[in-house]
């Protein structure tokens, strides 16, 4: 009867995706066997991938999909009885990460203190195992810092500052290696200096400097702002500082009022009002005082003296 050679228990075949497969039936009868093959218990059908050559000795198929991954099995049949043998076909497909944000690049841009997502979408055959790495060195998986969809996806909760790095997703399979690197940006939103004064006052004709120190990642862009208008429409006594001060190189009355900065970059803006006030020497305009007034004891009298200034007082003496 038809006799196998070799081990007589199934054996599994791996080959990669579009390669070409082809499995010897290894049993010898005399006389000469018919040979059969099945796919999955059912009758094999033959296509143009799928060829049996050598009187039913040689199965080839070519340029195999993951869908030809079955168990293939060739029967040998003559008058003195018949014999199997069975092969697992086991299709590789090396990994593979897809873009999973088509355009976007691979620079991840996340707000201090929310929530970042990566991911790293891995396809393959078998599934491929994911592995993360931030500047070289293995993540670990903690509170903050969660892997999740079968390491698919990294979620950081909580973002600092310190987050910004270089973050690599590694896919492995037995039929290659895949590795896709992210560049991570953590912005902090503007904050401006609590210290910074809401009132200010200068005497007419001196030089004031309004501040406004602000903190941010990126660096903040300050913009000025007098009673809503910006200070870039057509006010052009004002000279904007490299610190995002502005600078009054001869402070008038006219420029009294309410000055707003606002820094601003990708993470959001902050303002700060400063309420600004020159002030003017009082001066006497006119007087109508003489030098020598004459009053009977106990009468009223009215002394008039005209002055302005800024802030105004009355004064008595």
């Amino acid at each position: 009867p038809p006799r196998v050679e070799g081990p007589e228990a199934a054996e599994t075949l791996q080959i990669l995706v579009n390669d070409t497969a082809t499995i010897r039936c290894p049993i010898t009868a005399s006389p000469p066997p018919v040979i059969a093959w099945s796919l999955n218990g059912a009758p094999l059908r033959r296509s143009d991938n799928v060829v049996v050559e050598d009187g039913g000795g040689r199965l080839r198929i070519v340029r195999v999909r993951v869908a030809d991954s079955a168990r293939y099995t060739c029967t040998a049949t003559n008058v003195a009885g018949s014999t199997e043998k069975d092969f697992d076909l086991v299709v590789l497909v090396p990994p593979r990460i897809p873009d999973s944000r088509p355009g976007a690049g691979n620079t991840i841009v996340a707000i201090v203190n929310e929530t970042m997502t990566i991911d790293c979408p891995a396809v393959g055959h078998p599934m491929p195992d994911i592995t993360w790495y931030r500047a070289g060195q293995p993540l670990v998986a903690s509170e903050r810092l969660q892997l999740d969809y079968d390491r698919q996806m990294l979620r950081v909760s909580g973002v600092r500052l310190s987050d910004t790095s270089d973050y690599t997703c590694e896919v492995t399979n037995i039929a290659g290696k895949a590795t896709k690197l992210f560049d991570v940006q953590i912005y902090d939103a503007p904050r401006i200096d609590p210290s910074t004064p809401t009132e200010m006052q200068v005497i007419q004709g001196q030089q004031a400097t309004l501040p406004c120190p602000a903190y941010g990642v990126p660096t903040p862009v300050i913009s000025w702002y007098r009673h809503g208008r910006s200070l870039n429409d057509g006010l052009t006594n004002f000279k904007m500082l490299a610190a995002g001060a502005i600078e009054l190189e001869d402070a008038q009355p006219a420029d009294s009022g309410m000055y707003t900065c606002v820094a601003s970059n990708h993470a959001g803006n902050a303002s700060h009002d400063i309420l600004f006030t020159v002030l003017v020497p009082p001066t006497i305009v006119r007087s109508y005082i003489t030098d020598d007034l004459e009053v009977t004891v106990e009468d009223a009298v009215t002394l008039q003296c005209e002055v302005k200034g800024i802030p105004t007082r009355i004064f008595s003496g």
